[in-house]
């Protein structure tokens, strides 16, 4: 869900020289229930994961992403070349792997891939939202997939995974039909808080 929150203070430019500016003493679009539902859905940056490796772009003559869903690339067979990013550095997003920017294209496939280590065995939620369809391995086993063309908004799926004692690794297949291309996860516990015990290295 996106909202768009309304400064405190009004402000014109130089060509709406036909009013005054004043202050607004009310939230004009939300009532108080809706901003503290806001305010619960919000999730800080850092709490999305941010260290990350991506390899791309896979294609096949003659198939759109649709049919690229189910088609195996380097990645799944553990190949592939990775290039490691980490969000909110370099001009990156603070929470979305933006596809597009890194390899543009239409109907083409590409792969995501974090690493991190638990200090003990935990039942944890995958939230995730992709652009357009993915598909989700934990530790070798897939675990979640979505074929379909959308946008990217967080927890959009929520996927229960078992975190094992040491290191685990998540791949994401995620489908580029046309326009956006994104993707954006958080693990959390079964109400929802950001886990805060992993370490995520490569």
């Amino acid at each position: 869900e996106i909202f768009l929150i309304p400064e405190s203070t009004v402000k014109t430019s130089a060509f709406e020289q036909c009013w005054t500016a004043d202050s607004i003493t009310v939230n004009p679009y939300f009532i108080p229930e809706e901003m503290a539902q806001i305010e619960f859905k919000t999730r800080k940056p850092d709490e999305f994961i941010q260290l990350w490796q991506i390899s791309g772009p896979y294609s096949r003559d003659g198939k759109d992403a649709g049919a690229l869903f189910d088609e195996p690339f380097p990645p799944e067979k553990n190949q592939g070349q990775w290039r490691t990013i980490q969000l909110g550095r370099d001009g990156l997003s603070l929470t979305n792997i933006e596809f597009h920017d890194f390899y543009g294209g239409e109907n083409r496939v590409a792969y995501a891939r974090t690493r991190f280590y638990s200090e003990s065995n935990q039942t944890a939620f995958l939230e995730l939202g992709s652009d357009d369809g993915v598909k989700v391995w934990h530790n070798g086993y897939l675990v979640h997939q979505k074929n379909e063309q959308r946008a990217c908004n967080p927890a959009d799926d929520k996927v229960q995974i078992e975190i094992k004692k040491g290191w685990n690794e998540l791949l994401f297949k995620v489908t580029q039909g046309i326009g956006g291309w994104e993707l954006t996860a958080c693990l959390t516990d079964d109400a929802g808080k950001a886990l805060d015990n992993l370490k995520f290295e490569f």
